[in-house]
Formats: C-alpha cells, sequence, structure tokens
C-alpha cells in the first residue's frame, strides 16, 4: 500500500513538471540558448575539421612527429597504455558529463529554460574561445598515434566532428573536453541536487567534483591532450563561469543602462511564492529604513534625501 502511494506521487510529480515558468522562458532562454549552442559546437567543428587538414600536410612533410616534452604525459601515458586502460576513457568521462549537465538543467523544474540558457551560452562562448586558441598556436598532437583521417566534403567532415562520430587530431591547445568537465564542476558547487536533503547533495557534490578532476586527469594520463590544455581549459570556464554569476549580481554593473538591459534579459524567474513575499514588503523609503533589508550602496537612503 505505501509503495503505491509512494509511486503515484512520483507519477503525480512526473506529470505536473514543467520546465519553464511562461513563454517568455521559451522565447528568451531555451530557443537562444538552443540555437547560440548550436552554432558555436559546429563552427568550432569547422575549425578542428581545417586544422585536420593542415595536420594531415604537415605529417606529410615530416613534421609533427613527435609529441612535445610534458613530463605528466611523458610519465603517465606509458603506465596507462601498459596497464591496459580503454584509450578513449576521457570520450567515456565526458559522455557521463554531458549526461550530468541535461540532468542539471531538468533539476532546474521551472528553472530549466534559464539553466539552460546560462549553460548553454557559457560552453558555447568557451567553445567559441577555443577556436582562436587552436586557430593561432599549432602543436604536435600529445598523441603520436594519431593520424588526422580528413573526410569529404568539407561541411559533412565538421559535422561529423561535431557529433563525436570522428576524431580530430590538430585542435591542441586548450582542451575542449575539460569545458565539459569543468561545466559540471561548477554546476555541482553553483546547483544543489537534492535542496531538501543537504547531506545528501554535499555527498553527491563532491563526488561530482572528484568525478570531473578525474575525468581532466585521464585527458593527460591518456595523452589525449598536454597538461596546459587542460590547465587553460579548466581555469578559463571556470573563471568564465564564477565572474559572470559575480557580475548579474555587482551593483555597479546592475545599475548601467547596459546592465539594466541585460539583467532584464537574463534575470531569473521568480515563482509564485516569492513574488507573493515581495508584494507584501514595504515600498516606502521610510518604512524601508526600518527594516533589516541591506540597503545598496548606490541607492541613497532618505536620511540622506532629506539632508539635502
Amino acid at each position: 500500500m505505501g509503495s503505491s502511494t509512494s509511486t503515484s506521487g512520483i507519477w503525480k510529480k512526473i506529470k505536473s513538471y514543467r520546465p519553464y515558468h511562461d513563454k517568455r522562458d521559451l522565447i528568451h532562454a531555451f530557443f537562444p540558448g538552443l540555437v547560440y549552442l548550436v552554432v558555436t559546437v559546429y563552427y568550432l567543428s569547422m575549425i578542428n575539421a581545417y586544422l585536420d587538414r593542415v595536420y594531415y600536410e604537415y605529417m606529410k612533410e615530416g613534421i609533427y612527429q613527435v609529441r612535445l616534452k610534458d613530463y605528466l604525459v611523458d610519465y603517465f601515458y606509458p603506465r596507462y597504455i601498459a596497464a591496459g586502460v580503454p584509450w578513449d576513457l576521457s570520450d567515456v568521462f565526458a559522455r557521463i558529463c554531458f549526461v550530468c549537465i541535461v540532468l542539471f538543467v531538468l533539476l532546474g523544474g521551472k528553472d530549466t529554460c534559464w539553466r539552460f540558457r546560462r549553460i548553454g551560452y557559457l560552453v558555447g562562448s568557451m567553445y567559441f574561445m577555443r577556436s582562436f586558441f587552436v586557430l593561432t598556436t599549432h602543436l604536435p598532437s600529445a598523441l603520436e598515434s594519431c593520424h588526422p583521417n580528413p573526410q569529404y566534403p568539407f561541411m559533412y567532415d565538421a559535422l561529423m566532428i561535431m557529433v563525436q562520430a570522428r576524431a580530430s587530431c590538430g585542435d591542441i591547445f586548450f582542451s575542449g573536453h575539460t569545458i565539459i568537465f569543468t561545466t559540471v564542476f561548477c554546476c555541482a558547487i553553483s546547483y544543489p541536487v537534492i535542496p531538501k536533503y543537504k547531506i545528501v547533495s554535499t555527498i553527491i557534490t563532491w563526488l561530482l567534483v572528484i568525478f570531473t578532476l578525474g575525468g581532466m586527469f585521464s585527458l593527460i594520463t591518456s595523452a589525449y591532450h598536454y597538461t596546459i590544455d587542460v590547465m587553460a581549459g579548466f581555469m578559463l570556464t571556470n573563471m568564465v563561469w564564477w565572474l559572470y554569476y559575480m557580475l548579474v549580481e555587482f551593483p555597479q554593473f546592475r545599475h548601467t543602462w547596459y546592465g539594466k538591459v541585460y539583467i532584464w534579459y537574463d534575470r531569473k524567474p521568480k515563482s509564485r511564492e516569492l513574488s507573493r513575499h515581495l508584494e507584501s514588503l514595504p515600498t516606502s523609503m521610510r518604512d524601508v529604513e526600518h527594516t533589516n533589508i541591506p540597503h545598496d550602496p548606490l541607492t541613497p537612503q532618505m536620511s540622506e534625501v532629506s539632508a539635502k
């Protein structure tokens, strides 16, 4: 009896699940985020397809036969091979992290579209940034057995790279896998998995942090990337994520005209309960002074206005 009741309760929650607050979420959040992410990922795939052709020509000329010196890769890669670990372990980590990102988005409930837009814009922007790194700095692959096999036509080749149906060798310096790993790392810290159960949520957060760090380490041990590639990807993705989350809360930014436009566009939808709570708060400047609500440093206080 108890199990059937709990099952029916879960089923009701699934049926009542709605990943948006209103149509504005779909128009301003989901669709722009999806288009931006797809365009930037395909653009980077085109860059990878081009670099594979460059890499192929270099190898025909006898260039790029030996990887550069990397102490961690040189130490761990022979042991990685000797241990018989699957060569595509990093790809397995990345696929699991992709599923984790999808789950983090879906667990947002009515904030799902809002989360998707933020994550989609971040990942897309990092991929766009990565295209400049790999275009301007050509390095031999850390995996010496990687031989480029460009396909034709070019646009089809880029599509195959985009859907992970073909690996590329020329996109070295700034790891793309690390962008995915770091996004899960940041999501785990920013979005509690089970807010009602803090201990369980904290344990899951730490497990995800350890898992993503393990994925980054696998990139080095399997010679998918140089150590500097992973470090650059981790630090830059972290920097963009946390700077963005700090910037949208920064008063000096919020009170500029462009900040107001961006905040209006990016604002997190308020739940009905929160809206009712906000409506019940005092609205006059005099009443606000007698509450415990902290004042914005850029907003003049009532006493200051009276003095003037």
